[in-house]
């Protein structure tokens, strides 16, 4: 059973959860939960004592493990421009652009990049992706 976003469980939906586990001692079950450090905050027992119970913590990426996955992702860019591109940096700034603001969790990198898709400022093409510069700055302006 996999449960995501458990951090907006309510209370009693939590609770249920466990004595469900409870109820079953003798069949094969795995229950997976994912939930944002909120959960921890607001029941930071939930769950422990349990019979094979385990708490995974997951640590932001490092600056160069979010670079990494950030080029991963982009690589569709070129690095080095044509005579007719004026895309030189554009990967780099795209890079620390997304890197900065995913401040080390991968699905907000994937997720700023699908922005900045949407946004007009990475335009997918077939072979090579572009960045439009005139729209990254403009992106770059709206950050908070």
């Amino acid at each position: 059973m996999l449960l995501e976003d458990l951090h907006w469980a309510d209370d009693s939906s939590l609770d249920l959860l466990v004595q469900a586990v409870e109820w079953l001692p003798d069949t094969a079950l795995l229950v997976v939960g994912a939930a944002r450090p909120e959960l921890v905050e607001r029941r930071p027992n939930w769950g422990e004592g349990k019979e094979a119970y385990t708490r995974l913590e997951l640590k932001p990426l490092s600056k160069r493990a979010s670079r990494a996955l950030v080029q991963e992702i982009l690589q569709r860019i070129p690095d080095v421009p044509d005579r007719r591109s004026v895309q030189r940096g554009a990967l780099q700034a795209v890079q620390q652009l997304v890197v900065e603001g995913a401040e080390g969790n991968p699905f907000y990198a994937e997720e700023l990049v699908k922005m900045l898709i949407e946004d007009g400022a990475i335009v997918p093409g077939e072979e090579e992706w572009r960045v439009e510069l005139e729209r990254l700055a403009q992106v770059r302006c709206r950050r908070p």
